[in-house]
This record gives structure tokens, C-alpha cells and sequence, in this order.
């Protein structure tokens, strides 16, 4: 991951921020800041096959709510609800255009 943050971090001033997840066998996610808050965060690919990508990440009240309008607006849950560091539940999503997105609330 360190030649990918520094080549953003040149990009757009990114600094790596305190807060560092430990994801197992996953890795580091390390977050980033622009400015004082965290504004997002990366860590290597899980499946080498797999191209780089960026994933958007969106709060929501809800996350089981968030998936039944996910499924019912025609996008599909590919993996969660499932727990996230620091008390957080984390849900990841296809709309049906196939882009790839994630949804974060702090309760179920």
C-alpha cells in the first residue's frame, strides 16, 4: 500500500491519519486526512485478481433498513450487514449498474 499513498498523497496532500485498523489477513486499513478529520482510508487488495478500485462509502441511519432498499430498488447485497471496527456495521452493495459501493451506519 505505500506506493499507492504516496502517489495520492503527492496528488491531493493526503496525510495518514491515527486511526489504523488491523483487518486480519486483509492488512492494514490505514485512513487518510485532508485537513484535520479522517476523510477516508485504503488498504491492499484482498484478491491479487482483482483490479485496484475505489469504493464509495455512504452513512445511513440503518444498514438492515439501507439493504432492504438496496434489494428493492433492484441493487444487490453482496456481502453483510456484518460488524465493523469501533461498533460500526458495514454492508457491501452492486446497483444495478453493476458499480460497487459500501454502507456504514453505527447501529443495525
Amino acid at each position: 500500500m505505500s506506493a499507492p499513498f504516496a502517489f495520492h498523497s503527492e496528488l491531493f496532500g493526503w496525510r495518514k491519519a491515527d486511526i489504523v485498523v488491523d483487518m486480519g489477513p486483509m492488512g492494514l486499513y490505514q485512513t487518510f486526512s485532508a485537513g484535520a478529520a479522517a476523510v477516508g482510508g485504503m488498504m491492499n487488495l484482498m484478491d491479487p485478481a482483482q483490479a485496484p478500485c475505489w469504493n464509495y462509502d455512504f452513512t445511513v441511519d440503518s444498514v438492515d433498513a439501507a439493504a432492504v432498499r438496496v434489494k428493492e430498488k433492484g441493487g444487490a447485497v453482496l456481502h453483510g450487514p456484518s460488524p465493523a471496527p469501533g461498533g460500526s456495521w458495514i454492508l457491501q452493495g452492486r446497483d444495478p449498474e453493476g458499480a460497487l459501493f459500501a454502507l456504514t451506519s453505527m447501529g443495525r
